[in-house]
């Protein structure tokens, strides 16, 4: 949304109309909300009703195509079925002989593309609501079978309580025929600027660009020509270094759905609500880290006990003896757990527990095989574990350890 005094001087360049104009004998033209590809939205009194509304005029190079009229009532016919908190509510379509236009609320609010994040001392939660919003929005229109095609901040108001709006359902899916730049290019995916080949995906594709300008206050794809924008968007290069560190949790988000190929977005609302919400990268995280400390959990257990098994042996057997001897280094070798860590918060954990077994394992006169050299040897051998008995054997004589009863090695 604009402020109507920075765009008055060029909107009759645009829909051919001014403030104060009255339409239609009911509807009073009092200020401009904003120019888009599509048309001009203006904030309108109906002076039947005695209320506010909002107004758009189509551009006047869809006025007289019979056809485009024809789908812009089909999808304004539409558009009103839906019923839903974050899509705008859409009332009547006229034609007249100067122009062509549609009514809808009024939300009182800013556009997506002026709403600061970061003038906000908490962000996240407000990133993360937003988002889901959005996502909502477009599950609301998918399922009436509507494609927006046309998902940008301009398309998005957001009002003073936070409440997200989604605007233009399906208007430009309606008007493509007549213009190819009936989408917003920069948010627009590479299969609609190459085929205007709308879908889902393409859906989702806008939709993440547009929350990826949201965290960072940039235009995703900024490239001036269209043919270099295109290039860029089929080569993935999704520039993510002006991504905020709190902002670091939706990087998989971004990646996935600005993909070059509509197969390799999410292909349903739910991936991609569950995407937003980041539960894929925490689950299995968490899962990885509790199997990893539950693996040498284990180990450790099972070393204290072998451990305060054996140290009762040795002290029954030196009080028997009358002759002090002194007690030769037990070798052993641990064998390394399966699970591998990317996170290096998780690696540090592994380590430190790995560090500490070791060290007890040294005071008690021990002599630990390191970890590498185990994995090393396993690897060579072509062993997988779990081990059998005579594997057992074979690794044991090749690192100096004794593998009589489990425990040692």
């Amino acid at each position: 949304m604009v402020n109507g005094n920075d765009v008055t001087q060029t909107l009759s360049a645009v829909t051919g109309n001014a403030i104060d104009d009255i339409l239609v004998d009911r509807f009073k033209l009092v200020a401009l909300l904003g120019n888009g590809s599509n048309g001009s939205v203006f904030l309108a009194e109906d002076m039947h009703l005695g209320c506010q509304i909002a107004l758009k005029i189509l551009h006047n190079t869809f006025l007289h195509n019979t056809n485009t009229i024809d789908k812009v009532r089909q999808e304004i016919l539409l558009a009103r079925t839906i019923s839903h908190p974050n899509v705008i509510r859409v009332h009547d379509f006229y034609l007249a002989e100067s122009c062509a236009f549609f009514t809808m609320d009024y939300i009182e609010g800013c556009s997506l593309a002026e709403f600061r994040l970061d003038e906000l001392p908490d962000p996240v939660p407000t990133a993360e609501k937003l988002g889901l919003q959005l996502i909502d929005a477009v599950e609301a229109i998918h399922q009436q079978g509507i494609l927006h095609c046309d998902i940008s901040p301009q398309n998005i108001l957001i009002d003073k309580q936070q409440r997200l709006y989604l605007l233009d359902l399906g208007l430009a899916s309606a008007l493509s025929e007549v213009t190819h730049q009936c989408c917003t290019p920069a948010y627009s995916a590479p299969e609609v600027l190459q085929n205007a080949s709308h879908s889902k995906t393409s859906d989702y594709y806008a939709l993440a660009a547009t929350l990826l300008q949201l965290l960072t206050n940039k235009l995703p794809f900024n490239q001036a020509e269209l043919a270099e924008q295109l290039t860029v968007k089929l080569q993935s290069k999704i520039e993510l270094t002006d991504l905020a560190k709190p902002f670091a949790r939706w990087r998989r988000f971004f990646i996935e759905n600005l993909a070059a190929y509509p197969q390799q977005r999410c292909q349903d609302v739910s991936a991609l609500r569950q995407l937003w919400l980041g539960s894929p990268d925490n689950t299995t995280s968490s899962i990885r880290l509790k199997l990893t400390i539950s693996m040498l959990s284990i180990i450790v257990i099972s070393v204290m006990l072998w451990f305060g098994f054996n140290q009762q042996s040795l002290q029954q057997e030196q009080s028997s003896s009358s002759e002090q001897q002194l007690t030769m280094p037990l070798a052993m070798a641990i064998l390394p757990a399966t699970v591998q860590q990317t996170d290096p918060q998780h690696v540090a954990i592994a380590r430190l527990v790995e560090q500490v077994i070791k060290e007890q394992l040294r005071t008690k006169n021990i002599r630990v095989i390191p970890y590498e050299r185990v994995a090393t040897t396993l690897q060579h051998l072509g062993f997988s574990q779990p081990l059998t008995e005579k594997q057992l054997q074979d690794l044991a004589s090749l690192l100096g350890a004794d593998a009589e009863g489990s425990p040692r090695i």
